[in-house]
């Protein structure tokens, strides 16, 4: 954890800046608050090959609190529970915010960790020529 203290018309800026320093190392570290990896939850998708996908968060996200802020730290998932086929990989499809009592510290995007294309005619069209093909091909 890096800290930065500034002192304006102190008489002794060292001593004040040192006293600073020193609080905030005592008393604050990096905690994580959030592991990538996560699992959030699933999107079922509409007229897709595939009829859902899991979400998971993306990136660590690590905060300077205390003891005990970090005991009040909260979690907040918007995800959406459908969407239309086709998704792109990397398509938004939520976001957690965290919340320390009454102030947003922060808010991570959830996206699509894979495309799925959709359930048309012509997706299905192909895959019983390509499985025609893999039957009638040596």
């Amino acid at each position: 954890m890096q800290l930065i203290s500034i002192v304006l018309s102190a008489s002794d800026m060292f001593s004040d800046c040192t006293k600073l320093m020193d609080y905030g190392f005592k008393n604050y570290s990096c905690k994580l608050i959030q592991q990538a990896g996560e699992y959030i939850g699933d999107v079922h998708v509409k007229q897709g090959v595939e009829d859902y996908f899991q979400v998971y968060t993306n990136e660590d996200i690590y905060y300077p609190l205390t003891d005990e802020e970090f005991g009040k730290i909260e979690k907040r998932v918007y995800l959406e529970k459908e969407l239309d086929a086709p998704i792109l990989e990397g398509q938004n499809t939520g976001y957690v915010d965290i919340w320390l009592g009454t102030n947003q510290i922060y808010s991570a995007a959830l996206t699509a960790p894979d495309t799925i294309g959709e359930n048309s005619y012509q997706y299905n069209v192909d895959k019983i020529l390509e499985r025609w093909l893999k039957a009638n091909t040596g």
